[in-house]
């Protein structure tokens, strides 16, 4: 079953595989999951309604507010998280404050937790708008979806209920330095991991070239029953062909 949404702005710190000690930063919604895709192994299940009726959502956290739970958070903490992370309810620089906050976190983080890092997990689709492109790339760690290497498998698997340019996407990423690809492999009827889908997500990977890959599998049921969780032996095959490449990466 999907897990529940997040009920607060900050949230955490939570234990994450992939960053540590980590504070979340939620600045979607609370009363629904707000995001352009409909991933099909998504922890928060599927994302209900069209585009245009979730932007007209009248409860975004107002730039202000968020920042204010931040720092009564960061003041109150004996000890430095990790991260100070941007996730939550979807997709969050969806947020129409998303430069703002972004530069307001990472003025807090300097006045009270100057040890620790900012980061984001993103799907990468509003790379085209330069305000998102350059907002994302003052934060430390820039975490980026790509699950797929070609758009018939990304339409499927990723399900995006707006329209992304996927060829634009990948030229983007393409362009970014120091980032970091995350993938998540799923087996079954509706995965991503056989050869015909895995050879093309390689390409895509050389391609981009980025800085780490960050691979992995379900670690908790899904909406989809249909998916099954790859095991360790396949995601360390799948290391040893992106090690080939030149690519770094790691397996969760």
């Amino acid at each position: 079953m999907p897990i529940p949404l997040q009920s607060l702005i900050i949230y955490g710190p939570v234990r994450s595989r992939r960053l540590g000690n980590s504070l979340g930063i939620n600045i979607l919604p609370v009363n629904g999951k707000l995001c352009n895709f409909n991933c099909v192994y998504c922890q928060y299940g599927s994302t209900h309604g069209t585009w245009e009726k979730l932007l007209q959502l009248d409860s975004w956290p107002l730039k202000d507010i968020v920042l204010s739970e931040l720092e009564n958070s960061l003041r109150s903490r004996e000890s430095a998280p990790d991260y100070l992370t941007l996730a939550g309810n979807g997709e969050p620089t969806i947020h129409p404050q998303f430069s703002e906050i972004v530069d307001g976190i990472i003025e807090l983080r300097d006045r009270y937790t100057p040890g620790s890092k900012t980061a984001i997990l993103s799907n990468a689709s509003l790379l085209l708008s330069q305000a998102v492109k350059r907002a994302l790339m003052k934060l430390d760690a820039k975490i980026l979806k790509l699950d797929c290497g070609n758009e018939m498998l990304f339409l499927k698997y990723n399900r995006p209920i707006m329209h992304v340019n996927f060829d634009a996407m990948l030229q983007e990423l393409k362009d970014l330095k120091d980032i970091t690809i995350q993938t998540l492999f799923t087996g079954g009827e509706h995965g991503n991991v056989g050869q015909a889908s895995l050879g093309p997500w390689l390409q895509r990977i050389k391609e981009i070239s980025p800085a780490m890959v960050q691979i992995y599998s379900l670690d908790r049921d899904c909406e989809d029953r249909t998916l099954i969780p790859v095991s360790k032996d396949k995601l360390m095959d799948i290391q040893q062909q992106l090690r080939k490449l030149g690519v770094p990466s790691e397996v969760y």
